[in-house]
């Protein structure tokens, strides 16, 4: 039976490096994508954050949220790019991606309306490509930001980010809980599907990857951390931002798709991405891990 089951996740395994392998080269154009560098010592982020800003509500009608994200380098850099994205209670409600050329400092902002009660939370990848003569390096940031909003016949039209009183923790519970419930059980079912050991990966949320900007994962230096952070954003642009491939060869837009999981094999030699699409399909992508380069 071990023996039936090593075959199966090897089998499975090799589909999902198929898939990824495929689909990494279905679109090479510059503006529309970004290649990891190692990060460059003499260039460093001023600032980088992506922020979320509750609005006016009409009567009995959504309520307005602005989403900014907002990056300066600390020098000019000859490929400039930022990358964030917005999830309602787990799923993907907004993409923004600005690409520029020779500048230090981008900013987007995007106007966004809801209804009801919601748990929002936005990530940010900030990027430089750096060229010194035939040297090429990078540097990157990572930003993020949550908001509870308040929407109910039963409470004040409100927001917060901690709770504040006891109210606040009742609906701070209620909304992580049904947030949580929703995600567990879109990763489970294609942890499950595939086949894979979750005990030899630890796992982080799209969103959680936002806390090791500065620190590292627990089992990396800081430098792995940011290297895998790095190749993992760019994956993420090319096959989820751009369009998740289903395994019926077609393309279906992120949007409404699951946050994402990180499941990082614990001997550091790869990690796979865990979403569902819109239309309901399990996916599962797969990243090789080099931290040596």
């Amino acid at each position: 039976m071990k023996a039936y089951k090593k075959w199966l996740y090897l089998l499975v395994f090799a589909f999902i490096f198929t898939f990824t392998s495929f689909y990494i080269e279905l679109n090479s154009k510059t503006e529309e994508s970004f290649t990891y560098f190692p990060p460059d010592p003499a260039a460093r982020y001023n600032s980088g954050y992506t922020t979320l800003t509750l609005g006016n509500k009409s009567d009995d009608g959504p309520y307005q949220l602005t989403w900014k994200s907002q990056s300066a380098l600390d020098q000019k850099a000859i490929y400039r790019q930022d990358v964030s994205l917005l999830y309602e209670g787990g799923l993907l409600k907004g993409k923004m991606a600005e690409w520029k050329q020779n500048v230090s400092n981008l900013m987007q902002e995007s106007t966004l309306f809801f209804q009801d009660s919601q748990l929002i939370q936005a990530v940010g990848f900030h990027f430089s490509e750096i060229h010194r003569g035939e040297k090429i390096g990078g540097a990157q940031k990572l930003s993020g930001d949550f908001i509870y909003v308040i929407d109910s016949k039963f409470s004040p039209f409100k927001s917060f980010r901690h709770p504040e009183n006891e109210e606040d923790e009742k609906w701070k519970h209620t909304l992580d809980q049904v947030t949580k419930d929703r995600l567990t059980k879109s990763w489970n079912t294609a942890i499950q599907r595939y086949g894979i050991p979750k005990e030899r990966f630890d796992s982080y949320t799209l969103f959680q990857l936002t806390q090791y900007n500065d620190q590292p994962l627990p089992g990396f230096t800081l430098l792995e951390t940011k290297k895998l952070t790095g190749r993992l954003w760019e994956g993420l642009y090319k096959n989820y931002l751009l369009g998740i491939r289903k395994s019926d060869g077609s393309t279906e837009d992120a949007m409404d798709s699951v946050l994402p999981l990180i499941l990082i094999a614990k001997d550091k030699t790869h990690l796979f991405v865990v979403t569902e699409t819109k239309s309901g399909e399990s996916i599962i992508l797969r990243q090789q891990l080099d931290l040596t380069h």
